[in-house]
């Protein structure tokens, strides 16, 4: 295997490995077989990392001499301990015909710059260039013409033990020195020599993949064959290969320089984002205005209300997420108590849009006589309308003073041509036993989550009650997306040449993982970039108290004596909803601005090859593994707790920015036990302001 990136980027020292890696596994069948202790080192030429080429990783000298007793001194300080260096001497000139090939002296010396009397007792000396006979070939007899490599004759290696670097060396900024002067003392023949020195630090290590998760030097060293543009390893065993060069801070200058018109796909990609969400911000508008004509509690059209609040009811119908679910017939329904029944009550508002798919709407009602605890109920409709057909989900009702609360769950169809063709249904009070099954359970929790958890699927059938409006969702959405358009970028092609994973066995099965652990890795990564401030901006959102209106609402009844107690609203400031859309366009700023940049230093082809799997994996995403997801954890959550799901329903609030609306503020009314006398103001016609009205839902 031969990476031009570092797959194992997760590893804490991983920031210094700046060439390709390059893995070397010996297979037996299907078993991995180690190998150790090899007697003959096994020799490696690995590319270097040519992002972080030579500005940092090879430190360049240019000198001269112009006598034999002259002596060129390179200052030179390292990096990092235990590491190796290269010295590559360029001869540019020579004023000697004789002399292309002059013999020098090098000597390398810490702390102090060597002297001539250095050259005569160093420790670490040699001449160059190395005899011919001596120089270090590696035969390559499978190649198609049997190449053989050779090193370079006016290069020198430096193993660790000779630079004796420290990490207090490191830390202490310790100085070595390089010596340079002519082999020899002719000093009758004039000279004039120009050079270029090239020193590189550099060590060859390998990742310890089932023990240290470190890239480790044991057993491996730098070969004679190692240059500015290949790193020469040999060791004597075999896993994942690499080098160490100094780390290189991320260079924005190609990007920055780059010709935009010549690479335009990262540019599209996020204007195209952007221009999908301007055109949906326009949608979502006006779907959260059509919402305001669905929540609240109404009487139903030409109903009474008694008299006595004992004999009030807060009936909520809600209809199911299905295809076609909603209806355009006209509901009705009774309701049955031990004691007696109800009339039929014609569920019917014409200031409301009611029983639309997935929809929630709420009655206030009253029965002539007590009805006692309630055993069942009669609901039909009188298949009328292009679209008569509904499916109801269930029945809720509320007793007013008691606050007992009684769950008639259906789901199923009320139409001629589905499940058997009725159109009334019968349904009893669910018992506890019902109501903690697990099916409506997992069904429940399913719904509510699809449909106002999920971000991408509630843009569409988000429920009218909640307070996460469908333009905040859509914002979030578009945070996201650029998000994930970042991470990906980050990450793209770290995966792909990743060794299979050993295969584990259990009980003698062998069971081969799909993902391995350095993609884990990747993948928490990722959720990390993008989880967790588009999970603030989500919460901001949902927890933001309405914004008060600066026209207050009219009453249209003595409102004295109501008592608002909150319940419902959100629990941060109002403006937090500011804070959380002013944080969803930073994010998206900032991430739409380093995608493009890293689009521009890909180069075009690299930056489609991106575009392409990210559209491809977001859409595969959406569409299949998504609703796994949620199906998943409704199955999980349903198991683990067994309590049905809540909806929102927010307490009244005033008229917000341009969502005026009459708010009923004497519906509160009913809701108080202490109440003697309710108020039929729903009776009046009349009582509408700019032909619209709006009921905010009650708890």
């Amino acid at each position: 295997m031969n990476s031009d990136f570092n797959p194992f980027r997760y590893s804490e020292n991983s920031p210094d490995v700046g060439s390709e890696v390059v893995g070397l596994t010996v297979w037996r069948g299907r078993d991995r077989q180690p190998v150790h202790h090899l007697p003959k080192p096994v020799d490696m030429i690995i590319p270097r990392d040519k992002q972080r080429n030579t500005s940092s990783g090879v430190y360049k000298h240019t000198g001269w001499i112009k006598s034999w007793d002259d002596i060129t001194v390179v200052p030179f300080r390292p990096q990092r301990a235990r590491t190796a260096l290269i010295i590559i001497l360029n001869i540019t000139s020579t004023s000697h015909p004789d002399l292309d090939m002059p013999h020098m002296q090098l000597v390398w010396q810490k702390a102090s710059p060597p002297t001539a009397d250095s050259f005569k007792a160093a420790d670490w000396t040699t001449v160059l260039p190395v005899p011919q006979a001596q120089l270090y070939t590696l035969q390559l007899p499978h190649t198609y013409n049997n190449t053989n490599l050779t090193s370079h004759p006016y290069s020198w290696l430096l193993p660790s033990e000779a630079l004796n670097v420290s990490k207090l060396d490191i830390q202490d900024n310790m100085t070595f020195y390089l010596g340079i002067r002519y082999a020899g003392e002719d000093t009758s023949t004039p000279v004039d020599t120009t050079f270029t020195v090239s020193i590189l630090e550099t060590a060859c290590v390998y990742f310890g993949e089932n023990s240290s998760h470190l890239w480790e030097g044991d057993g491996c060293k730098v070969g004679p064959l190692s240059n500015t543009t290949h790193l020469h390893c040999r060791c004597d065993h075999l896993t994942k290969f690499a080098g160490f060069v100094p780390p290189n801070p991320i260079n924005f200058d190609v990007a920055l320089s780059a010709n935009i018109t010549e690479n335009q796909m990262g540019l599209i990609a996020v204007l195209s984002v952007f221009g999908l969400f301007l055109l949906g911000y326009l949608m979502a508008r006006r779907a959260d205005r059509i919402d305001l004509k669905k929540v609240g509690v109404s009487t139903p059209s030409g109903h009474k209300l008694s008299s006595n609040p004992d004999y009030h009811y807060i009936v909520t119908v809600y209809t199911g997420f299905r295809l076609d679910a909603g209806t355009t017939a006209q509901v009705s329904l009774s309701v049955f108590g031990l004691k007696n029944k109800s009339e039929p009550f014609t569920l019917r508002d014409d200031r409301r849009l009611l029983f639309g798919g997935g929809s929630v709407d709420s009655f206030l009602v009253s029965s002539e006589e007590p009805l006692g605890p309630l055993t069942h109920i009669h609901i039909w409709h009188d298949n009328t309308g292009p679209s008569p057909g509904w499916f109801l989900s269930k029945v809720v009702i509320q007793h007013i003073r008691s606050g007992r609360v009684d769950y008639f769950i259906c789901n199923k169809w009320l139409a001629l041509d589905e499940d058997d063709g009725r159109i009334d249904r019968m349904v009893f009070v669910a018992s506890p036993e019902e109501m903690a099954d697990r099916s409506n359970l997992i069904s429940e929790r399913a719904t509510k989550d699809f449909h106002d958890g999920h971000l991408f699927y509630s843009l569409v059938g988000r429920p009218a009650r909640s307070p996460f409006t469908r333009a905040q969702r859509l914002a979030c959405c578009m945070s996201t997306v650029y998000s994930a358009m970042l991470a990906n970028i980050m990450f793209f092609g770290q995966g792909d040449k990743f060794d299979p994973p050993e295969p584990i066995r259990i009980m003698g099965v062998e069971i081969e993982p799909p993902i391995s652990l350095p993609e884990i890795i990747i993948a928490i990564k990722s959720a990390v970039i993008v989880f967790p401030i588009n999970a603030l901006i989500v919460l901001l959102y949902r927890n933001a108290a309405p914004k008060p209106s600066s026209k207050p609402a009219r009453k249209l009844a003595d409102t004295n004596d109501v008592q608002d107690t909150g319940k419902g609203r959100g629990c941060l400031p109002w403006w937090t909803a500011t804070v959380a859309g002013l944080l969803a366009f930073a994010v998206s700023f900032v991430a739409a601005f380093f995608t493009v940049l890293y689009t521009l230093s890909f180069g075009r082809d690299k930056a489609e090859a991106w575009f392409t799997a990210f559209l491809a994996s977001f859409v595969t995403d959406m569409i299949l593994i998504q609703p796994v997801k949620v199906l998943v954890a409704a199955v999980v959550l349903g198991l683990l707790i067994r309590k049905p799901t809540k909806e929102d329903e927010p307490s009244p609030t005033e008229p917000t920015g341009d969502e005026e609306y009459l708010q009923i503020v004497a519906e509160q009314s009913w809701l108080r036990p202490a109440c003697k006398t309710c108020p039929l103001i729903l009776e009046q016609k009349d009582a509408c302001w700019d032909g619209q009205m709006l009921f905010s839902g009650l708890e």
